[in-house]
């Protein structure tokens, strides 16, 4: 049973990781592009994000000088921003759009079968694990002024 589990593990290991440097690789690129769009129009940037990249759009609100509290009110469940980014990104006043995206850049599904005896194939089992990709982005009086990739 344990060498079962060891496999599964092991396959697992090997199918993200094999996943993990090509996701990476595209995580690198959007950021590096998104980098270039710092202060640009919210048209712009959410046109490039959403149809030229193919992401979609999971959440989003607006706020005027937004303090800790409105900041932590609309936080995202994943990714959201620590105390201390809320801080330095929302200290100048302004009128604030928050964005949330995200993509599927792939899966990855691995399986196990264990041979009982005379060559029989045993317990089967399956499993499968998406590869996302997140943008948060950040706009001040409708300019892009910060942005960060997962």
């Amino acid at each position: 049973m344990k060498s079962k589990a060891l496999a599964l593990f092991l396959s697992l290991v090997f199918l993200l990781s094999c996943a993990t440097s090509d996701s990476a690789k595209q995580v690198k690129i959007y950021q590096d592009n998104l980098a270039l769009l710092v202060g640009k129009d919210v048209e712009e940037v959410t046109k490039t994000i959403a149809y030229s990249w193919k992401f979609g759009l999971l959440n989003r609100w607006e706020a005027v000088d937004p303090g800790l509290e409105t900041v932590t009110k609309n936080n995202f469940r994943k990714h959201g921003f620590s105390k201390q980014e809320a801080l330095e990104i929302f200290a100048p006043k302004g009128a604030y759009i928050v964005m949330f995206f995200q993509k599927l850049l792939g899966q990855a599904e691995a399986s196990t079968e264990v041979q009982v005896d005379m060559g029989l194939v045993g317990v089967h089992q399956q499993s499968i694990s998406q590869e996302l990709a997140y943008i948060r982005v950040v706009f001040k009086d409708n300019k892009l002024v910060h942005q960060r990739v997962w």
